[in-house]
């Protein structure tokens, strides 16, 4: 699982495709949704716009990430 840390309380879905590199552009978003699977604490989603909240678990074609707040100090 990767951890994925973001400064914010919370994260659009399409804003976290593009930080982690699946995608370069918001443009290519919509596509990108089309073409995989995305689940958000184990529901599949498909809206760029959803928010991501730090603690939320997302799994993207197999591959995990946790969402943690950056200044997290565990």
């Amino acid at each position: 699982m990767e951890v994925v840390k973001i400064s914010t309380e919370s994260i659009k879905l399409g804003q976290f495709l593009k930080l982690i590199g699946a995608v370069s552009t918001g443009g290519e978003t919509r596509d990108f949704l089309i073409k995989n699977t995305i689940k958000i604490n184990q529901k599949e989603e498909n809206q760029r716009g959803k928010k991501i909240f730090l603690g939320d678990f997302l799994e993207i074609n197999g591959k995990k990430y946790l969402i943690e707040a950056k200044n997290d100090c565990k």
